[in-house]
């Protein structure tokens, strides 16, 4: 059940991204082309307006000789003065035979300013009216051959900004009826018509467009304008309007129509799309789930690998069934390996468990004893086997061998090359060879067999117990540390020379010098020195003599457990670096 769930929850995923994904391509889509549409519409309603304020500010149609407003600058200003009259002006008033009568086809281009001026004030009136009334009809005929909503003629000029000259209008309401007759002013603010704004301040001469609210009537209108210039200065415009709202509205029942169009295609690609996804993947992918764990409950990498072959996708879900099923089988296989690894490792570790049970038994734990003098020693190493070693040994009554040696290397090999090198110190000192002697016979013997390269630094002493007299040759290995009575520990600088299993033939030089009663010999290998903190400092040669220095009057023991001590603090968590090695005599 908790598959299904799996299962269904990723099919819902993958519907509601896919969903989201096309209606945005949807929505832009639609944004795109309804910006597009205005655009071109507003284009060709630019072109479209042109012509028709080209017409409707000059000779209307049927009215020969008829010109312009914009030729007849007295003829506007006069209407500017007189409005109410105008407006309110009835030829019935005018008809007594005092009047003289005029004629329409008098009213043409040669009718002059100068002609105007030279009628009385009666005669002005009736001209001034006949001209308004013949322009306002001739706004009717053009408004009643073109489908605008409006056509109006008001000034812009800033003495009478707003006056209207003419308006018609089939969309004005009945109480703005008497709002729109000549005189009468509408509220024009520049600063909410930019294109009119450009004429006044001359930034444009010819046709200007502008989408407005409530002008000159409520609504949303796109209005063109061209400028009635007199003396090179627009005084008024003629404004044909178009209702934006209406095409608005319109535009947005396509694009509803084309939004819901393509909602539905999201619909049907997504149920289509979601059977696809699973069919090919989902269902697949199921399967690769249950075979998956039907492995983990048997560990069966066959059937696993019958089960992923059933998985006949061509695509990546059918490589992820080939690659399980290779993958369990792999896993079997390593599952194998490691048993047998775990098994040769158990065997290994208790071989070396076994090595370092026999070279312990071969570093002595138990030390001669004497009154003259009294000896210890100590060992650690840093893996499982060691190469380091120490020795004491009873040569005669009187002469007691004392080796301390570390063999290049760790692990089996060093243990294995320690263990040849202390039989063989040990037969050529029994024997009665001198420390010189012993250091060169062995090496030569180690040389003779030694296809590893390995190599062995070696201080070997011998004491003559009645006497302190100390014997002793160095092969390359760390200075002895001396303290006589009285005294301090000091650093003894004896003469080194090559290490055992360098090269064969070297000879060695043997040194001597005497151990007083109550005093000390400390000898060591380089994991004192040289032992390493989490810092990367070294414990050093000076910490060790003042250490010892700090122990002046302890046994060999407890000198060799107050090294051990410090060493260890100072190296705190780091892991131990090398092999640990000290030797003590003390002289009773």
């Amino acid at each position: 059940m908790e598959n299904v769930k799996k299962r269904k929850k990723l099919i819902v995923q993958i519907g509601t991204i896919t969903a989201i994904i096309f209606l945005a391509l949807v929505l832009i889509n639609v944004s795109v082309v309804y910006s597009n549409t205005v655009d071109v519409y507003l284009e060709a309603k630019n072109e479209m307006m042109t012509k028709e304020l080209d017409r409707a500010s000059t000779s209307f149609k049927g009215l020969e000789g008829l010109d312009g407003l914009e030729s007849k600058p007295w003829l506007i200003e006069y209407w500017e003065q007189h409005q109410s009259e105008i407006r309110d002006f009835d030829y019935e008033d005018y008809s007594d035979d005092d009047t003289e009568e005029i004629d329409e086809s008098d009213l043409g281009d040669e009718f002059s300013e100068e002609d105007f001026e030279e009628l009385d004030e009666e005669n002005k009136l009736i001209i001034a009216a006949a001209y308004y009334d013949i322009y306002n009809i001739s706004f009717t005929l053009e408004k009643q051959q073109n489908d605008y909503d409006d056509l109006f003629c008001i000034d812009i000029s800033e003495q009478s900004r707003g006056t209207i000259y003419y308006s018609y209008s089939g969309k004005v309401s009945p109480e703005d009826v008497d709002n729109r007759v000549i005189g009468n002013k509408l509220e024009l603010d520049l600063d909410d018509h930019p294109a009119i704004k450009k004429l006044v301040d001359g930034d444009e001469t010819g046709f200007v467009f502008e989408r407005v609210r409530d002008f000159p009537v409520k609504g949303d209108h796109y209005i063109g304008y061209k400028p009635l210039m007199v003396d090179g200065k627009p005084k008024a415009v003629i404004g044909i309007s178009y209702n934006w709202s209406e095409f608005r509205s319109g535009l947005q029942k396509k694009l509803g129509f084309m939004a819901a169009a393509g909602i539905g295609s999201i619909v049907l690609v997504a149920v289509v799309l979601m059977a696809f996804m699973y069919r090919r993947v989902i269902a697949p992918l199921t399967k690769v789930q249950k075979g998956v764990m039907e492995y983990m409950a048997d560990k069966d990498s066959k059937k696993a690998a019958e089960n992923m072959a059933k998985i006949k996708e061509q695509n990546e879900v059918g490589v992820l069934a080939e690659d399980i099923a290779e993958l369990t089988l792999e896993m079997d296989r390593y599952t194998k390996e490691n048993i047998r690894l775990n098994g040769e490792r158990e065997r290994i570790a208790a071989e070396l468990d076994l090595a370092a049970r026999i070279q312990t038994s071969m570093l002595s734990k138990t030390f001669p004893e004497n009154e003259l003098f009294e000896v210890h020693a100590f060992m650690t190493a840093a893996k499982e086997v060691g190469g380091d070693f120490y020795d004491v040994f009873y040569i005669d009554d009187d002469h007691l061998g004392l080796v301390i040696a570390d063999v290049s290397g760790k692990g089996i090999p060093a243990a294995l090359f320690m263990m040849m090198a202390k039989g063989l110190i040990r037969n050529y000192a029994m024997r009665g060879d001198t420390p010189a002697q012993v250091l060169e016979n062995a090496n030569n013997q180690i040389c003779a067999n030694n296809e590893e390269q390995m190599f062995v630094t070696v201080w070997f002493g011998v004491l003559e117990v009645t006497t302190g007299k100390i014997t002793a040759a160095n092969a390359g290995h760390e200075y002895p540390i001396i303290k006589q009575p009285g005294g301090s520990f000091e650093i003894f600088k004896d003469k080194h020379g090559f290490v055992l299993g360098g090269k064969a033939g070297k000879k060695y030089k043997q040194y001597e010098f005497t151990l007083q009663k109550g005093g000390t010999l400390f000898v060591y290998t380089d994991g004192a020195p040289e032992a390493t903190n989490a810092k990367e400092e070294m414990f050093g040669l000076q910490r060790l003599v003042d250490t010892l220095n700090a122990q002046t009057d302890n046994s060999p023991q407890q000198l060799i457990r107050s090294v051990y001590d410090e060493v260890g603090k100072f190296v705190g968590d780091a892991d131990q670096f090398d092999d640990l090695t000290m030797l003590v005599l003390t002289m009773r």
